[in-house]
């Protein structure tokens, strides 16, 4: 699928739940997010580490917050309103979150590294125009992130041996040692490659890194189709709320 019709649909996809007042559309909404990770081709399990993720980064610090704001409000007896949003807006704001989160980790998980910085290549023209350094900087980024790709097994191997040898040592005090020791070593080696990443930068064309051309391929036509198909379901539901 081309990665510029995607970026579309999972940016819309984000944007929509903070414009609908009728829960119905988040129903509809989550089951056509559940349908496209099939259609794009992402990996249900990288999904859930998502939803994991987005749990310990925004719901679990929101509860606490609201938990901290009851009993803040039992204290100085006032409304919880006054301090933190009523129970129905916090959740009605944690699904939009969840849904702006789930359509942008959709797009990163089941487009290429490659793809992904090209579409922003273009999507940003704009302000390429204005004289912003934007193809530089992407330059730069898709370089580091091939280096990274080539130290990867590298490092994998060297940590797994570590934590091998690591877990043999019976006192925490040294686990805790080993582990510093390797972050250290690894941050030190990754600072030594900053020359080569910048020779490299130098001398590669930005070509032979990304090249983005907009291909509708019969896939992208009928994802187009059934998104419209959506929109038109979102719309009704929301005129007929109303």
């Amino acid at each position: 699928m081309d990665s510029g019709v995607k970026l579309f649909v999972a940016f819309v996809l984000g944007v929509i739940p903070f414009f609908i007042d009728n829960y119905f559309n988040f129903i509809v909404l989550a089951c056509y997010l559940l349908l496209i990770t099939l259609w794009f081709g992402a990996k249900l399990r990288e999904m859930m580490k998502s939803m994991t993720i987005y749990m310990f980064i925004i719901i679990i610090p929101y509860i606490f917050g609201l938990l901290m704001a009851s009993l803040v409000s039992t204290f100085v007896q006032n409304d919880i309103s006054s301090i933190y949003s009523a129970y129905d807006d916090v959740a009605l704001r944690l699904v939009q979150l969840f849904l702006l989160w789930y359509a942008t980790s959709l797009y990163f998980h089941s487009t290429a590294t490659e793809d992904v910085v090209a579409t922003f290549d273009k999507v940003l023209s704009p302000l390429k125009r204005v004289g912003l350094p934007v193809t530089d900087f992407l330059k730069v980024v898709m370089c580091v992130i091939k280096e990274l790709k080539a130290l990867g097994p590298g490092v994998k191997k060297s940590f797994s041996e570590s934590m091998k040898h690591i877990s043999e040592q019976s006192s925490w005090k040294d686990k805790i040692k080993g582990i510093s020791y390797i972050l250290v070593s690894f941050i030190v080696n990754s600072f030594e490659r900053l020359d080569e990443v910048e020779e490299y930068v130098k001398q590669v064309e930005t070509k032979d890194l990304f090249t983005y051309k907009c291909k509708i391929s019969k896939s992208d036509a009928l994802l187009l189709m059934s998104f419209i198909m959506l929109i038109g379901s979102v719309i009704f539901l929301e005129i007929h709320s109303l």
